[in-house]
């Protein structure tokens, strides 16, 4: 059927179907495929309630469902990118939450090898990269293309999104043609601009936009006939074959913008939460030398010079910053695409950090690693914070710099912990200087619980240790 046909059914059917809904919603298992890619944002934002005798906008029909307002009882399994979770309200956050990472630690050298790339080279590179190119670089079909693009440069692995992005559209790209590069960021940036992310041939068309020269950047859904202006006929579909690379090749179209339309769709459009990573894309495309200078002969020339784009970013990126204090970790994690120069600059404007809980569990890496970069500071306060191993090394230095250094709550979630881990764990926690530490799933034995439980509270700390995942 086509999608923008409509079912009629009777005001009776209609009727039919209202009731045996109401009365059999603990048998209805509602699939939500792609909930970051809704055509209107919802999340986090104040929503109507709806009634299932009414119409109303899938946007807030699917609101109410993740609240149980409607269906209380039914099932709902949603699929999105992992940071959505931190995006919805807090009545509309599912029970349980599965992860997909494609490869892991343990089977990342076999996936290397068999990509015909040295393992031990890869994973060396990974050691140090950032979380986020991490989880970018563990998405199966993206690995098995960054593996062949690195394999005959052992340089460091970029440890930014916006690194390996600029690396995997140059060879895209191949050979360099103004047309080929105007086509596919003109695309990416209308359709990010209206939310799309799957496109019919007819939406190409609209663009003046040749799908057959972008074979490299576009993979093509099925069809049961070749696109035709027929009435009958199958609209051939296509979409970006990694959505990053959408949105990376969104950010690098607004230099066809003039300045003032720069200034506009950085201060308001990139506002929008599912513009999130499109603005991060962009400050590490322009802000970063590293990522600039290689792709300088395709972002020549056009209607707004690289400088003056940089001096909008950087105008905006002061306006994130209130009073001399970092408050979201949005511009957390702009920061960690911006390049050295950068950081150096807007060191000048920051004193503090303080947070809430900084979101994804590699929020708290990305945070102390930005934390780092910028000291000294007055003071770095978070009231949530995940321990790991890369988050102790960051923050030893931190707290040496920092006048006050405050975390209320240390949580660590560690499903293989030793006896030298918790050991680990246990001698930089002080650093911290904590109120409470909760321990997630770390298979403690009871000696250890203990332990622990015994040593931090004659420091004054409250202990919670709990056997579940969270």
């Amino acid at each position: 059927m086509d999608h923008d046909s409509e079912t009629e059914l009777s005001l009776d059917e209609q009727e039919a179907g209202r009731k045996w809904l109401k009365n059999n919603s603990a048998n209805i298992l509602i699939v939500i495929d792609g909930l970051d890619q809704c055509q209107e944002k919802f999340l986090c934002k104040e929503y109507p309630r709806v009634s299932t005798t009414r119409k109303a906008k899938a946007n807030d029909i699917i609101a109410n469902i993740m609240s149980k307002n409607i269906w209380r009882d039914a099932r709902v399994l949603t699929t999105s990118r992992y940071t959505t979770y931190w995006d919805l309200k807090s009545d509309q956050r599912p029970d349980k939450v599965v992860g997909l990472r494609g490869f892991d630690d343990k089977n990342l050298k076999d996936a290397a090898f068999s990509n015909t790339l040295d393992g031990d080279i890869i994973l060396d590179a990974l050691k140090d990269a950032s979380p986020q190119s991490l989880n970018l670089y563990r998405n199966p079909m993206f690995f098995t293309y960054t593996t062949k693009l690195f394999s005959n440069d052992y340089s460091k692995i970029p440890d930014n999104r916006s690194g390996i992005m600029s690396a995997f559209v140059r060879v895209c790209l191949g050979p360099f043609d103004d047309d080929h590069y105007d086509s596919i960021t003109r695309l990416a940036y209308n359709a990010m601009r209206e939310n799309k992310f799957v496109f019919p041939h007819s939406y190409l068309r609209k663009l003046n936009i040749n799908p057959n020269v972008l074979t490299n950047f576009l993979s093509t859904g099925a069809t049961l006939e070749d696109d035709q202006d027929t009435p009958n006929s199958f609209d051939k579909f296509y979409q970006f074959s990694h959505q990053t690379m959408q949105e990376f090749c969104c950010a690098m179209h607004v230099l066809n913008l003039t300045g003032d339309e720069i200034k506009e769709f950085v201060t308001n459009q990139l506002n929008d939460i599912r513009m999130q990573l499109t603005r991060q894309l962009l400050y590490g495309l322009i802000l970063n030398e590293e990522v600039t200078k290689p792709m300088e002969k395709y972002l020549a020339n056009r209607k707004t010079s690289i400088l003056e784009c940089r001096k909008i970013l950087i105008e905006h990126l002061h306006s994130l910053i209130e009073n001399g204090t970092i408050r979201n970790m949005e511009t957390i994690m702009i920061l960690n695409e911006c390049g050295d120069e950068t950081i150096q600059q807007i060191n000048q404007k920051v004193d503090n950090i303080i947070m809430n809980q900084p979101g994804p569990l590699n929020g708290h890496i990305l945070l102390a690693k930005i934390a780092e970069r910028l000291s000294p500071l007055q003071v770095v306060y978070c009231d949530h914070f995940y321990l790991e191993p890369p988050v102790i090394e960051h923050f030893v230095h931190i707290r040496s710099y920092a006048r006050i250094f405050k975390v209320q709550t240390v949580a660590i979630h560690d499903t293989s912990l030793t006896e030298s881990n918790l050991a680990e764990y246990l001698k930089h926690l002080p650093l911290f200087h904590c109120d409470e530490l909760l321990m997630y799933h770390c298979n403690l034995t009871k000696e250890d619980d203990q332990l622990v439980t015994r040593t931090w509270r004659r420091h004054g700390i409250r202990v919670f240790i709990f056997d579940i995942y969270i």
